[in-house]
């Protein structure tokens, strides 16, 4: 399973300031507002619960489009419950907003299996593709198991 993992995900820089001076993630956070609904609130939790339930699942059975389509589905769940975290610029810099969502998105699906941000509002983009194609720019990640779970027998 590692061994795969390390063959389809990429890890790109996004060449270009991707959060603004004090950026702050949860500048909106749906999840805490109390005037939408709680049946709302929890249908946001369960989107983000399901994708990460779907990159379990392709991670454990070497399904890349399982992973990427999880973690696509991440960023959707996200941007609903906590909108500053794809789009730091929202409703500030319109440019910089659709810059950062037009790099993105040529990551996303169908261009890849999927992808997601390493972090709130950028920084580096984690890219699932089991494609012989490089993606221009992209790390391969290696992964030490010697750190994680030494003097482990478990079989990855």
């Amino acid at each position: 399973i590692v061994e795969w993992l390390e063959s389809v995900l990429n890890i790109i820089k996004i060449p270009f300031e991707s959060r603004p001076a004090n950026f702050n993630s949860q500048r909106v956070n749906n999840l805490t507002d109390e005037s939408i609904s709680l049946e709302k609130r929890v249908a946001m939790v369960k989107l983000l619960s399901d994708a990460s339930d779907l990159v379990w699942k392709g991670i454990t059975e070497m399904d890349s489009d399982a992973v990427g389509k999880g973690l696509s589905d991440t960023m959707k769940a996200w941007e609903t419950m906590l909108p500053y975290t794809v789009d730091p610029y929202r409703g500030e810099d319109s440019e910089k907003s659709q810059q950062l969502r037009e790099y993105w998105t040529k990551y996303d699906i169908p261009y890849t299996k999927g992808c997601l941000f390493s972090g709130a509002g950028g920084g580096y983009l984690m890219i699932i593709s089991d494609s012989d194609e490089v993606i221009e720019g992209a790390m391969k990640i290696q992964i030490n198991l010697d750190e994680i779970c030494p003097n482990s027998t478990y079989e990855f």
